[in-house]
């Protein structure tokens, strides 16, 4: 009875084993060494001086951004929109210097109006009536930190 609760009857269990076969069959299983190199990309801009280029596994990207809330899709949407995108067989690789500026110089919304203490309108019309730039990443609005410390500080 075990067995068969555990093993047989456990959809994880199986749904693991799907998810296997179909990494074999699209080719995402592991990585061998003659295809580990991805095609070269050139960003639309240049990475800032001391910043790498090198282009990383969308596992790697995901895991950076992670605190931004970005899934896949809308990271891989904008950064194909920044030219900072390359594919290495059925996998995107991205740009370093791309995915760590995201993480590094970045805060969500939330995390804009949780620092400030602003009501999302009062917000709005601040960033309205300030012209700040922001990055619309999917659904997901971020905005530059030193902006947003900057206005924390002289509140």
């Amino acid at each position: 009875m075990t067995y068969r609760v555990y093993i047989t009857q456990n959809p994880l269990h199986r749904r693991n084993g799907y998810q296997r076969r179909m990494e074999r069959i699209n080719g995402h299983g592991p990585v061998k060494a003659a295809t580990a190199a991805p095609p070269a990309v050139v960003p639309s801009e240049p990475p800032p001086a001391g910043r790498s280029d090198r282009l990383i596994d969308e596992t790697e990207a995901l895991r950076r951004v992670r605190a931004l809330g970005l899934n896949h899709r809308s990271l891989w949407k904008y950064a194909e929109d920044s030219g900072a995108v390359a594919r290495a067989g059925r996998r995107h690789m991205y740009s370093e210097a791309l995915v760590d500026d995201l993480a590094g110089s970045y805060f969500t919304r939330e995390e804009a109006l949780d620092l400030l203490g602003m009501p999302i309108s009062s917000f709005w019309e601040w960033v309205k009536v300030e012209g700040i730039r922001f990055a619309q990443v999917g659904n997901v609005s971020l905005f530059p930190k030193d902006t947003i410390m900057a206005k924390r500080r002289a509140k």
